[in-house]
């Protein structure tokens, strides 16, 4: 991703991988199913950068101390979502539960989508 294509907004799935620095599996894991995409023609799917970057900022937690801190790693937060190796155990999370944390990640989502759209 270099050179004008950097520039662009939207990412099919392994430059969107890449863009957030994460390979395509944990992409597919961790991102997918929370960003939506556009389609393209017979190319299939795009990622945009706008939604990518929301998603960061919804892992992004303050410290009350003042000092940005990572309340939970994207780890810990996708085996809470039932991914990962707790989704092999057999354990997940209980519906109200993963439709809460969806929830609330599609009201960032929509706060964000918001601001740019005020601009």
């Amino acid at each position: 991703m270099t050179g004008p294509s950097a520039m662009r907004r939207l990412y099919p799935r392994p430059d969107a991988a890449e863009y957030l620095g994460m390979s395509a599996r944990s992409f597919d894991a961790m991102v997918a199913p929370y960003v939506p995409y556009v389609l393209v023609g017979k190319t299939g799917k795009r990622y945009d950068a706008k939604d990518l970057d929301a998603w960061v900022d919804a892992q992004i937690k303050i410290d009350p101390a003042g000092v940005g801190a990572r309340s939970e790693t994207c780890e810990k937060q996708t085996r809470r979502a039932g991914y990962g190796s707790a989704a092999k155990s057999g354990t997940s999370i209980g519906r109200s539960e993963s439709a809460a944390i969806t929830s609330s990640f599609e009201n960032l989502l929509d706060a964000a989508r918001s601001r740019t759209h005020r601009r």
